[in-house]
């Protein structure tokens, strides 16, 4: 009838086609990369503290705004990075040797040398009956002397500078080697005397450090606690460093000038080791047929025909759908010119640590003989500077203080020759020539030309002059003595020569 409704049927929904999100193929890591080569540009730094310009060319501008950070990036290095680690190594074994630097007395307080050569004796006794024992030596009852060089070059190439605390108790003398971060870059300021705080050391108008403020450190949660200051006098205080502008306060990491190199190579290498894991491997893509209706097909259906498996199993037999394909890729490329790369890598690397690719790597492959001989030469220069640092900075401080502690309670040590009994040589280890006979040679060749002393020859070899006369002396007199009785045993006899008359 016409009052009934007309029942409505409801309309079918339409199926939405479905949309597919498209993904870059390209890895943005490395797109940002190339466009930072591209943008960025080495601007020098030009306001050197006369402006308010957020970088100033002046040093301790630089250590104060970045020594925490760079220190940090050392430290990781030395401990995630083969190349830093080595180098570290290498230095502190060229610096200080296996046994340390060695102090030997040197007084001249009489005219007869036998007398020195006594009082020598008998200090160098002295001293390392005490810094040969670490619970005498240092504050913490681990370290001797040898043991505490190491450590301290280490700490210094590491975190570009060491600190040293020296403390005396009971007539004694201790030392303490501090974490170099517990001396903070914060809380510059300036006092009505015209002195200073800067980068965590006070200085007086000319710039000579007065006292050091020294953070406590909470063991337990390894944290520093600022504004808890221990205040360190300058006199307490050895502050080991290299100094390569004129009124540095603070000490920078060795491996900082090299860290944008360490990282490229490291960056090149995992893209060899990709390329080469990509040239073994091989892909398989299944693919539709590229037709109008095949899309709509595709399109309009409640289930995509795609396969989920991002790989396939080895042997696997797979039924592909009506119209798909396989189409399979063999990569073979590999990342060329990978030799050559590193080794330039490596050299860069080696100038901006001041060592010898050699020396960095230690590798001896294609090194010749003369070669192998210049490069070594050319090393021991570049430690005997850092040897030269430590010495005036710490060691002779440490002898110093170790001196005036027993001349107060050695009765034997007149307190008024203390600048004479002061007198010592600081020697390294000796290190094994590349060629020892000819070096020899010419040593001798010195002396015979009358250019070089034997005693400084022999110096030279870590020994003490007068005491390897004594002993050259002596063994020539004994051997003297063994010549006389063996010949006094060999004399002739005229028993059984002539015949004895009967009387």
């Amino acid at each position: 009838m016409f009052w009934r409704k007309k029942e409505t049927v409801p309309d079918k929904p339409v199926q939405q086609p479905k949309i597919f999100e498209k993904k870059p193929l390209t890895d943005g890591a490395l797109k940002r990369e190339l466009r930072e080569i591209r943008t960025i540009t080495q601007s020098p730094i030009v306001s050197f503290g006369f402006s308010a310009g957020n970088a100033a060319g002046n040093i301790n501008s630089i250590i104060n705004m970045s020594l925490p950070v760079l220190v940090a990036k050392s430290r990781d290095l030395s401990i995630n990075n083969g190349i830093a680690k080595k180098y570290f190594q290498v230095n502190s074994d060229g610096v200080t040797g296996a046994s340390g630097l060695y102090i030997r007395p040197d007084v001249h307080l009489y005219d007869d040398n036998s007398e020195n050569l006594k009082v020598n004796e008998e200090l160098e006794q002295l001293f390392y009956k005490y810094a040969d024992n670490p619970e005498a030596f240092s504050m913490n009852g681990k370290l001797d002397m040898a043991a505490f060089q190491r450590l301290v070059e280490r700490t210094r190439s590491i975190d570009g500078e060491a600190f040293v605390v020296v403390h005396e108790l009971n007539g004694t003398v201790k030392f303490e080697l501090i974490d170099s971060m517990r001396v903070p870059v914060i809380g510059n300021r300036m006092f009505d005397d015209g002195s200073y705080v800067s980068n965590g050391i006070r200085f007086d108008q000319y710039g000579k450090p007065i006292e050091y403020y020294v953070t406590r450190l909470n063991p337990t949660s390894y944290t520093y606690q600022t504004g808890d200051y221990d205040v360190v006098p300058a006199s307490r205080m050895l502050h080991l460093m290299i100094q390569d502008y004129p009124g540095q306060e603070r000490g920078i990491p060795d491996i900082i000038a090299g860290t944008t190199l360490l990282k490229d190579l490291e960056a090149f290498i995992k893209a060899a080791i990709v390329s080469k894991k990509l040239s073994a491997s091989a892909m398989a893509f299944i693919t539709n047929p590229d037709s109008g209706d095949a899309e709509t097909e595709f399109l309009n259906s409640d289930q995509p025909e795609y396969y989920e498996n991002d790989s396939l199993q080895s042997g696997a037999l797979v039924e592909l759908q009506p119209g798909q394909n396989v189409t399979s890729v063999n990569p073979n490329g590999a990342t060329d010119g990978i030799t050559e790369f590193v080794d330039t890598q490596m050299q860069m690397i080696a100038m901006s640590l001041g060592i010898t690719e050699q020396n960095l790597s230690g590798s001896t492959a294609n090194a010749s003989f003369s070669a192998a001989k210049l490069t070594d030469k050319l090393q021991r220069q570049t430690f005997k500077t850092r040897t030269n640092a430590l010495t005036t900075f710490v060691l002779k401080p440490i002898y110093s203080r170790w001196l005036k502690t027993e001349v107060l309670r050695n009765p034997d040590l007149n307190a008024s020759d203390f600048d004479k009994l002061l007198n010592a040589k600081y020697i390294s280890e000796s290190v094994e020539s590349l060629d020892p006979l000819k070096d020899v040679q010419t040593q001798v060749l010195m002396i015979d030309n009358k250019i070089k002393s034997r005693s400084m020859v022999i110096s030279e070899f870590g020994y003490d002059p007068y005491q390897v006369q004594k002993e050259i002396d002596e063994e020539e007199k004994e051997k003297i003595n063994n010549t006389q009785e063996v010949i006094k045993d060999e004399e002739p006899t005229n028993e059984g020569t002539e015949p004895t008359e009967d009387k």
